[in-house]
């Protein structure tokens, strides 16, 4: 059966636990052997944005019937124009670009680019349409023109005309199938694609599934009546958005901004309002994704980069110098998130609500949340979201919340408290709604999901981390893999896994070489809650998400790391690596003097600046074998690179596994062989 195909029942279980609301949680091993039964007979589960469903009424049984169809998507009107990556390599388009580039315009020169921008699109077009017409419709051609000419060819072997019409006609095929592939792989997007087979009908249906996601078919106005016609859904979409970026007046309350010091001095200002270079812009537009998803315009950043010559040259940029290049290169996409100046302005903006938070805790206006040896965390930012770390009492929120008020008033930012939550604890149920009520915002608990991570207090379970392990599942099984190769399934794997992020690991799984060189305040307070009074990690049980993960790791960090001499007042002198390659309690075990003065420190050695070392201790190493002493902080380096920085790739080098090396190996993965003989040796 080669036609796709819908099965609906009622089966009594579910893929996964997001599908199951209310009651007890699914059982794992229940979802694990539906899982495999949809593998075992080929099935893959419904997305839901391109079908749609209806309960139907009851009649004798006691199910209700439920009707399935498929989405229909209308086409739209108006097909943005997209510059088409094998349009490089045709010869003639360079003299295409020049010549409208070079066309005389008088005018500003940011309106002389526009134009001849425009200009350019409407005569590629027209290029494009009389060198490559409709490459789907000539490949159609051609492929029958190759089974024509090979049935021909195979009835006379021995003519040489024959076969080099077939040679010409398949050559034409191999070229116009090339063009449809590379068409197919940037419209769809799937960038963990580089080379290999042609995979067009995987690519046709990532663009469908794509384009079905990102399609609305219907849409709930102010009024709540829904709308289906498109006609109507662009003008409710269009009205809503000139609403919400229209101009609005902002009131700057006093004090809000005040906190900000003056540090940027009148040459730093000077440099920042300077024009910039022609190096400097060409270099902003050759450090874009040339295959990111082009502008408004349609020209994406390998264009830029293709007809830089004249682009960057010329009259296009006269007057203005490097503040057209400036405008065109920022301007192109608008300040939204994933643009280069996005954050830098929301960094700007956001301090001023940092200082304004932490002088209100100096100040005692504020209580925060916890305190532990003096260190008391009270917000955190990451990329657009704030988080705040308070006491509940009731006069402190109001003070929270009129300080936000003033800051929204102030910058313009509005705080959507239809998406913040509130999460509390040691208070009643009556309390937490009031507080809920104070702040109109929802109340949620634990365990919650922030970017893929599982929040969750305590240990961490199996059940903690199993919607990770479901979403891998999901993606590894879904509609992706029923149309790929045997070599590009394994692609697909590498690339889920690698790029996947899967931040539970990179939380629960702490390199412990971070938390003991960072002074950052948070550094500071996984510090004081799993570390000694002498400094040394806690040998017990804590009731902690993050704890195992430093378990795990602490062993192999303090074999790869040592200590570089400075004031000595972090270092130990028996327990840390900073004079031989082990720690000095680890070469002499069970030492009387070692043990009498464990807690002494290298600062203890150091007396105005020399080093002044008791006569027992030169039994353990040798005086010449005594660092240099200097003034500054101590600083612990990692072992594994040349420059002692730390680096994944690095740990990932010295924790794992080595295995003897093989002869074998470069016959097999050879560059000169095909993936596809590769994979089957």
């Amino acid at each position: 059966m080669n036609l796709p195909w819908l099965l609906i029942g009622d089966f009594n279980t579910v893929l996964s636990a997001d599908e199951k609301m209310g009651g007890r949680a699914p059982m794992r091993i229940a979802m694990q052997d539906f899982h495999e039964a949809m593998n075992t007979c080929s099935l893959i589960q419904a997305p839901s944005s391109d079908w749609c469903y209806k309960v139907g009424v009851r009649n004798v049984s006691d199910h209700s019937p439920l009707l399935g169809s498929c989405l229909m998507v209308t086409k739209p009107k108006n097909v943005p124009f997209r510059v088409l990556k094998f349009w490089l390599e045709h010869e003639d388009f360079k003299r295409v670009i020049q010549e409208v580039l070079n066309e005389e315009i008088i005018g500003n020169p940011i309106f002389v680019f526009m134009q001849k921008m425009k200009k350019l699109k409407v005569k590629i077009k027209e290029w494009n349409w009389s060198v490559f017409g409709d490459v789907r419709v000539k490949l159609t051609e051609v492929e029958r023109e190759v089974l024509n000419v090979t049935l021909v060819s195979d009835k006379d072997p021995s003519n040489i005309d024959l076969l080099n019409n077939l040679v010409m006609a398949r050559g034409r095929q191999e070229i116009l199938i090339h063009q449809q592939q590379s068409t197919l792989q940037q419209k769809s997007i799937e960038h963990w694609i580089k080379e290999g087979e042609t995979n067009t009908r995987f690519f046709h249906t990532s663009i469908k599934l794509r384009q079905t996601a990102n399609a609305i078919t219907e849409l709930e106005d102010e009024s709540g009546t829904i709308i289906t016609d498109q006609a109507m859904v662009a003008s409710t979409l269009e009205n809503y958005f000139k609403d919400k970026l229209k101009f609005k007046e902002v009131n700057f309350i006093d004090g809000v901004f005040d906190v900000i010091p003056k540090v940027v001095s009148p040459e730093d200002n000077k440099m920042l309002e300077s024009i910039s270079s022609a190096q400097e812009i060409q270099e902003a537009v050759f450090s874009m994704n040339a295959n990111g998803a082009p502008g408004p315009d349609g020209f994406p950043g390998f264009f830029y980069r293709y007809a830089w010559e004249f682009i960057g040259e010329g009259d296009v940029w006269a007057d203005g110098e490097g503040y057209i290049r400036a405008t065109r290169c920022f301007s192109k996409r608008g300040l939204r998130q994933g643009d280069p100046l996005s954050p830098i302005l929301f960094v700007i903006d956001e301090d001023a609500l940092t200082r304004s938070l932490s002088k209100m805790v100096e100040e005692n206006q504020i209580i925060p949340m916890v305190n532990l040896r003096g260190v008391h965390p009270t917000h955190m930012l990451f990329a657009d979201d704030v988080f705040l770390f308070f006491n509940g009492h009731k006069r402190n929120i109001q003070k929270v919340m009129k300080l936000l008020q003033d800051y929204q008033s102030s910058s313009g930012q509005v705080i959507n408290q239809m998406k913040s939550k509130l999460f509390m604890g040691g208070v009643s149920e009556s309390r937490k709604q009031k507080i809920a009520a104070e702040c109109q915002m929802n109340l949620s608990q634990f365990p919650d999901k922030y970017l893929v991570v599982i929040l969750h207090p305590g240990r961490v379970k199996t059940s903690t981390i199993w919607g990770v392990v479901e979403m891998l599942q999901g993606k590894l099984a879904s509609w992706i893999g029923k149309m790929l190769s045997f070599k590009d399934i394994i692609t697909l794997i590498k690339s889920i896994l690698s790029s996947t992020p899967i931040y539970n690991m990179s939380i629960y799984k702490w390199p412990v070489n971070v938390v003991k060189t960072s002074d950052a305040e948070w550094v500071r307070f996984v510090r004081a809650k799993f570390y000694t009074v002498n400094g040394e990690w806690i040998s017990g049980y804590k009731k902690s998400s993050i704890w195992n993960g430093l378990k795990w790791i602490i062993d192999d960090a303090r074999q790869n790391t040592r200590w570089i001499t400075g004031n000595g007042n972090q270092i130990s002198v028996w327990k840390d690596a900073w004079i031989e390659e082990k720690p000095l309690e680890e070469l002499y075990p069970n030492d009387e003097y070692i043990l009498q003065n464990v807690n002494m420190k290298v600062t203890d050695l150091i007396i105005d600046g020399e080093w002044l070392v008791h006569q027992r201790m030169l039994l353990y190493f040798q005086v010449n074998e005594l660092p240099i002493i200097s003034r500054q902080d101590d600083r612990r380096i990692w072992s594994g690179t040349m420059s002692g920085e730390f680096t994944m790739s690095s740990s990932v080098e010295v924790i794992r596994l080595h295995y003897t090396k093989v002869d074998w190996e470069k016959n097999v993965w050879h560059p000169v062989l095909h993936p596809t003989t590769a994979s089957n040796v």
